[in-house]
């Protein structure tokens, strides 16, 4: 390969991303911490730089980001995609009180109550999610986590012993924007009906 080949400059970029978004850190960012920030600004400049001519407009990156289903790569647009709704997600949850539980679960085991869910056991059972927040309580002994997808807020719980069981999907509900997201996230998380 050459250089100048621009399959190679897509993959360097590709690898470049790949390499930040492993280092992103949410609870950092809703922090304000200037290096964690930073990283996110990293993102989305590759992610702008990857788009065809004339999708990168001035209307900000989730604009941008949705107009790439006719990109070359499009595995690039689907995480472009991906990190510009766990970016809105993200402020929703800020917003509403509950951003510091980002990928956590609460565990009815764990003194403070909180564990990351890169803790967890297993992830065997649960549904397709970008993010997950901690609960408020556990419905059983074990662990109770809200995952957020794309259309879907889903309450998921791990009963103890974990080895012998599956996540168990408890409730799911669809959303139709990020505001709505976060309140069925504070409503499944206290344990209230979701009307």
């Amino acid at each position: 390969m050459q250089d100048n080949d621009p399959i190679k400059a897509q993959l360097d970029r590709a690898l470049a991303l790949l390499q930040l978004c492993r280092r992103l850190d949410y609870e950092a960012i809703l922090d304000h911490q200037g290096e964690a920030v930073e990283t996110l600004r990293e993102v989305v400049q590759i992610l702008r730089q990857s788009l065809p001519e004339g999708a990168q407009g001035d209307g900000g990156a989730a604009a941008d980001v949705e107009t790439v289903s006719d990109a070359a790569d499009p595995d690039l647009a689907d995480k472009g995609a991906l990190l510009e709704r766990q970016r809105r997600f993200v402020e929703a949850l800020s917003r509403a009180g509950i951003g510091n539980r980002l990928g956590k679960l609460y565990c009815s085991d764990a003194p403070s109550r909180q564990v990351a869910f890169r803790e967890a056991p297993h992830k065997l059972g649960l549904p397709h999610f970008d993010m997950v927040i901690a609960a408020d309580y556990a419905p059983v002994s074990g662990y109770h986590g809200i995952f957020i997808g794309a259309q879907e807020v889903a309450s998921c719980v791990l009963p103890l012993p974990a080895e012998s069981h599956q996540w168990q999907i408890r409730e799911r509900h669809r959303f139709a924007d990020a505001r709505r997201a976060a309140e069925l996230v504070s409503l499944l998380s206290a344990g209230f009906p979701v009307a």
